[in-house]
């Protein structure tokens, strides 16, 4: 199972267990049943934060790999990408043994993997070490998401994600870099403060959230990993990446059946009654345009995506 699926799966099960009636009890807690009701509000909000680490982890992992298997030589990448394997990884690499270390887990399997990635200025091709993406703090910020994507030639990182996620259609999204930083403050608080009392509300509006930022990153990334790898980016490079260079493809739910349509193209694709087969076709349409596979449900909030770049 690939990180996009794995992360929808997970999506998934922390949808349902934000259903449970465990989880009801008065604010402020009056009993020890709201209490209890407290505590596992609280630990669902670290655990949101959780997935969403694990996948940005795997999905920068398939991704370094992908580039790797580029043929470009080190000399082709872009400025920030050099820097991102030359001096972000061996900091993130140190942090992450650290880590390691204190948790009594062996760090051998991390150097001997990172050992077999690591480049060589005269390498061709030069492979991408997939620590280079991660975090040297104990959890991910919003600046390491940025540098993620600026390492891969992004421009205005946040803004751009934005943009993907209101054409996809979270209108509700004003700004992904706040959305993402609330994330990170509701976990902080309900780790580290005893008296935290995470909202229910807040808990079942996380996986829309987490969706909104999973599949903006997801197209941002894998499209700005495709220019670079096809060396339509190079150093020094022609231009950056923004959200203009992504095209959505729709597969819509109208209740009778599935209607397909892209972005800047008027009338509908296809329609088809059987969601199995839309999908299946408009996959086979979705990837050798490059264009990001966006499914949504009736009322044309996205529920699930598949980029054409990076499956």
């Amino acid at each position: 199972m690939g990180a996009r699926e794995e992360f929808l799966f997970n999506l998934r099960v922390y949808r349902a267990s934000a259903q449970q009636a465990a989880l009801l009890g008065a604010s402020p807690p009056t009993t020890s049943q709201d209490e209890s009701a407290r505590l596992l509000r609280n630990g669902l909000s670290v655990i949101g934060l959780v997935l969403l680490e694990e996948y940005l982890r795997r999905r920068t992992a398939e991704i370094a790999r992908y580039l790797g298997r580029g043929r470009l030589p080190m000399s082709a990448w872009p400025e920030k990408l050099r820097k991102l394997a030359t001096e972000r990884a061996p900091r993130n690499l140190a942090s992450q043994i650290d880590a390691l270390v204190r948790e009594k887990e062996d760090p051998l399997p991390l150097l001997r993997a990172t050992s077999l990635a690591w480049p060589a200025r005269d390498q061709s091709p030069a492979r991408v070490p997939a620590v280079g993406f991660l975090w040297s703090g104990s959890n991910v910020r919003s600046d390491d998401v940025a540098s993620m994507l600026s390492a891969l030639g992004v421009e205005r990182p946040w803004d751009q994600l934005t943009d993907v996620a209101k054409r996809a259609g979270f209108t509700r999204v004003q700004s992904m870099d706040s959305l993402f930083a609330g994330v990170l403050r509701d976990r902080h608080h309900a780790a580290h403060r005893i008296e935290k009392d995470t909202l229910l509300l807040d808990i079942r509006s996380f996986p829309n959230s987490a969706l909104a930022f999973a599949l903006a990153f997801d197209a941002v990334a894998c499209r700005a990993a495709a220019l670079c790898r096809s060396q339509q980016l190079g150093q020094p490079a022609t231009r950056a990446v923004t959200s203009a260079d992504i095209r959505l493809r729709f597969l819509d739910d109208t209740g009778a059946g599935w209607s397909e349509s892209v972005e800047g193209l008027a009338g509908r694709v296809a329609t088809t009654a059987r969601v199995t087969s839309a999908v299946a076709a408009a996959v086979r349409r979705t990837v050798p345009a490059g264009d990001v596979l966006v499914r949504r449900d009736r009322s044309l909030t996205p529920v699930w995506w598949r980029p054409g770049d990076l499956a």
